[in-house]
Formats: structure tokens, C-alpha cells, sequence
């Protein structure tokens, strides 16, 4: 059923100078580097922030990036097209991406951990538990994206980023070994929930809407890349995080771990703020 509607109402765009399988070699770098920082993350903290693998890690996806930018911008069919980076929207965009999914990752696994560990539930009660997030942004995305198109993305984006941060703040603030749910959990994943609804939507329409139309596919393609180097990053900060308390998780840990997901989410926001505080800001200056 959904085949058949994607079929009717979805059209497709094709880019007609495209042709054959795209850089072999970009693909592999491009691979590679994400997985080079998140062994050096993840093990940081048990090897040794000065352990050799640790360095070489770091040092590798280092010296892998500038190859990567050099191997696509020579390339006769690039993995990744860097012209489109010339429209500062669609980079911005990116940046707000990599930022936010992130932190959204990094929480999902926190969170779905910490009620396992700290309050015993059981894989099945968790996910129940945390399910209420995710009923919430089913609810609002369409709106949402309508939303952007009326008042604008940047301003969405923006008020995605602080009901974020204040749901994530609320986890940190106010959870504890005790397990109530009803009044010390599900007001933040409700909250979380909406800045999420209120963000991921948008930076996926937001993302290609000035690229022309023959480039929305590799611009969407490009925009999802973002995306998922976040939720590597974001799982192996989380995993860093937890694993630098000796004495092992801990309330206090995974409310460290909450706040750092509160800056990454509110980092994401300011990307989106910064061009609207220069454009005020210029005209005070002359």
C-alpha cells in the first residue's frame, strides 16, 4: 500500500549529468572516518586517552579528511558533491544536522539504559516508558514542516533546539534513583519529544529547499549522511561518558551525560541563529 502511494504521490528527481557508480575510493574514506573517531572515543576512556590505538585513531581520521576533500573535488564522479556546500543554507543546515542527531541518538540509548540500570526496568518497560517522546513527534511533523514554510525554518529549528535543551535539562535536574515515572520522567520525554518534532522534520525539507530541483536526491542523500554520522558520534560519546565513571553507572553519571546533550542540542539552535544575529548585527555596526 505504501509502495502504491509512494508511486502516485511522490516525484522523483533525477539529475541527467549523473551517470555510473561514484568513487569507490571517496566511498571507503568516507567510511572510515567516522569509524576511526568512534573506536578513539569509545575506547579513550578504558585504553587511555594517550593509549597508541587511541592516538592513531584520531590522527587517522585526522589525515583521512583532507584526502577525502581533495579525492572529491578531483574526482570525475565524486561520492559527495562539495559545490552544493556553496549554498550557505544547505551547509548550515548540515551543520545543525550532524549537531542535533548527535545529541537525539546520544539520549535515546542514555535514556533507554538508564531505566534499565537505575530503575530495573525490563527491555520491554523501558521502551514503553520512553515511547511517549516518539508518539509526539508522529503527531506534530507534518505540522511542523508546514510550520517552517509559514514563519520560517530557522525560527523552528531555533525553538526545537530550546525545548530540547529544557527537556534535557529536566532529566538532569530533576531524575533520580527513584523511579516516578509519571512526574519526573514523562514531562521531559514529552518535551524532548516536541523538540524533536520540531526539529527533524524540518532540517530534512530545510536541507535541499534552495538547491535546484535536478539535486534535491544527492542533497537529501548528503543531508541523511549528516544524520547518521550523529547517532555514530552521539552512541560513542554516550559510551565514553559512562565508561569514564570508575565506580561504574551512576546517577550522577548519566546526569553529566544529560547535559552534555542539552549544549550539543542548543549548539544546533545557534547554527541556525547566527547568519539572523549577523544580519541585526551589521547594520548597528555601520
Amino acid at each position: 500500500m505504501i509502495v502504491a502511494l509512494g508511486r502516485r504521490l511522490l516525484h522523483e528527481s533525477r539529475d541527467p549529468q549523473a551517470s555510473g557508480l561514484p568513487d569507490l575510493l571517496g566511498a571507503l574514506l568516507v567510511a572510515a572516518i567516522p569509524a576511526l573517531l568512534s573506536f578513539s572515543i569509545i575506547e579513550g576512556p578504558s585504553r587511555g586517552w594517550s593509549d597508541s590505538w587511541v592516538v592513531i585513531g584520531f590522527v587517522a581520521a585526522a589525515l583521512a579528511l583532507p584526502v577525502f576533500l581533495w579525492r572529491t573535488s578531483k574526482a570525475a564522479r565524486p561520492v559527495m558533491d562539495l559545490a552544493l556546500f556553496k549554498e550557505r543554507q544547505f551547509s548550515e543546515i548540515n551543520a545543525a544536522t550532524l549537531l542535533f542527531s548527535t545529541a537525539f541518538f546520544g539520549l535515546l540509548l542514555a535514556n533507554l539504559i538508564f531505566l534499565q540500570v537505575e530503575w530495573h526496568y525490563s527491555v520491554l518497560r523501558a521502551a514503553l516508558a520512553s515511547s511517549a517522546g516518539p508518539i509526539v513527534v508522529t503527531i506534530i511533523a507534518r505540522s511542523t514542516t508546514k510550520l517552517a514554510t509559514v514563519v520560517g525554518h530557522r525560527r523552528v529549528l531555533f525553538a526545537g533546539a530550546v525545548t530540547w535543551t529544557l527537556g534535557c535539562l529536566g532529566f538532569a535536574l530533576f531524575v533520580d534513583s527513584s523511579p516516578h515515572w509519571v512526574t519526573h520522567w514523562l514531562p521531559w520525554t514529552l518535551l524532548t519529544g516536541l523538540g524533536i518534532g520540531l526539529t527533524l522534520p524540518v532540517q530534512s525539507g530545510a536541507a535541499v529547499a534552495k538547491l535546484p530541483p535536478a539535486q534535491f536526491a544527492v542533497g537529501s542523500a548528503i543531508n541523511s549522511s549528516f544524520r547518521q554520522l550523529g547517532a555514530v558520534l552521539g552512541v560513542s560519546i554516550f559510551v565514553a561518558l559512562l565508561g569514564t565513571s570508575k565506580m561504574g553507572p551512576g546517577v550522577d553519571n548519566f546526569q553529566h551525560i544529560w547535559w552534555v546533550f542539552a549544549a550539543l542540542g542548543l549548539a544546533a539552535g545557534v547554527v541556525q541563529a547566527l547568519p539572523r544575529l549577523r544580519s541585526v548585527s551589521a547594520p548597528s555596526a555601520r
